[in-house]
């Protein structure tokens, strides 16, 4: 019709009751392919499902995954899953090429995800380095930090990321976080100037959250760095404003630091001015928290959040560097709506616990990491009981 009739796709659109874009991606199949022409004419895929292969870039991964799709080994109904798997991949490659080393097809084991009782409206993210491999079927909940610095800066094995890209849609939220403390603990000052690359690999593996670039303000770091506190809120300061007109769907944390509580408030007031808490999609973060004391940390955290949600009441709040269950709830209580928990890292009997508290002992995990994250959350539950704070739980105690 268009060519021999000289039919615009308007007309042709109006003969058929169809949409003009409809006639034009028909139109378009004619330079697919002759398989997937011939898949479409015997109706094994439809125009939908050709279209959603044309995400994938690279011709050699669409065609390998267009034949596992009319072959039956993927249901229609999960080509943009592996879609979008493909095209993570992809992106990170771009980043990281020596990645290729660790990407292999790893098999899938199935479990039993374990129950814990958190509330809904509460997120404990786990941290994990970029070697670790994780047993995600048994991970209780799946909300996971992992610092972008050891990503970037890593030689050895990167699994972590792998998992990113193929098991992606396992996580319940990804945050990509900074993690200055380990550049300032090198004397790493060029990290400051960054924050862009944090973002590049946040999109690439589609995190939820990316963490803008903050200064820690303890003492023998900013001595390391050779920078003054004064220093160290204004580089943080800066990197927020940048962080404002970089382009994301994640949503973005931004980091408040300080020594004395009153001086997490100047960030506050610059964060204000900048517009940061006007916007309900953004976080606020606690940073500086890793190591300290945790009736500091409480008073702390409790003094900043109650400040910020005096400015708006409807922002979300994350801290840092979370070091026990006890400090976990109180914060909650604060209205902190999610941290990263450092807990795991010292917990490792697991089996001895399991044990102790009545819970099967037979469980095995293939890392001894998983095995520490899920005493932590046995240990939120434990806490969340002693405090009364989760009345479900309490229940089923009773029971």
């Amino acid at each position: 019709l268009r060519d021999q009739y000289g039919d615009n796709v308007k007309k042709i659109a109006e003969d058929f009751h169809t949409s003009e874009s409809t006639v034009l991606n028909t139109i378009s199949m004619l330079r697919e392919p002759e398989p997937v022409q011939q898949a479409l004419r015997d109706g094994l895929v439809t125009l939908a499902d050709v279209l959603q292969l044309r995400r994938v870039k690279d011709e050699r991964a669409r065609m390998k995954l267009f034949h596992q799709v009319i072959g039956g080994r993927i249901p229609k109904s999960k080509i943009s899953e592996h879609v979008e798997r493909i095209n993570r991949k992809s992106k990170v490659m771009s980043l990281i090429p020596e990645l290729a080393r660790d990407y292999e097809e790893k098999e899938t084991r199935q479990g039993t995800r374990l129950d814990v009782h958190i509330p809904d409206d509460f997120k404990l993210f786990f941290t994990f380095g970029a070697s670790t491999r994780i047993d995600w079927e048994l991970l209780p909940q799946r909300h996971i930090l992992v610092s972008a610095y050891h990503v970037i800066h890593r030689s050895g094995r990167q699994q972590m990321v792998v998992d990113m890209i193929e098991k992606r849609n396992r996580m319940d939220s990804l945050m990509i976080d900074s993690s200055a403390i380990i550049a300032m603990g090198k004397s790493d000052t060029d990290w400051f100037d960054r924050q862009p690359e944090i973002v590049d690999f946040a999109n690439a593996v589609d995190a939820d959250f990316v963490v803008s670039l903050d200064i820690l303000c303890k003492a023998h770091l900013l001595e390391k760095c050779k920078m003054t506190l004064k220093e160290a809120q204004a580089k943080t300061v800066e990197n927020a404003a940048q962080m404002l007109d970089l382009k994301t769907k994640a949503r973005k944390v931004f980091t408040l630091q300080g020594f004395d509580k009153t001086e997490y408030l100047d960030t506050l007031d610059e964060f204000n001015d900048l517009g940061i808490l006007d916007n309900n999609n953004n976080v606020i973060g606690i940073g500086s928290q890793a190591g300290e004391r945790r009736e500091l940390t409480i008073d702390r955290c409790s003094f900043i959040a109650r400040h910020t949600h005096d400015i708006n009441p409807h922002l979300d709040m994350h801290a840092f560097g979370i070091g026990t269950p006890y400090t976990v709830v109180q914060l909650y209580k604060a209205g902190i709506t999610s941290v990263d928990n450092a807990t795991p890292m010292v917990l490792t009997r697991l089996n001895k616990w399991m044990t102790d508290t009545g819970e099967p002992s037979d469980a095995r995990f293939t890392d001894q990491r998983i095995s520490a994250q899920y005493q932590a959350q046995m240990l939120w539950n434990y806490s969340t009981y002693w405090v009364a704070l989760n009345k479900e739980f309490h229940q089923q105690q009773n029971l």
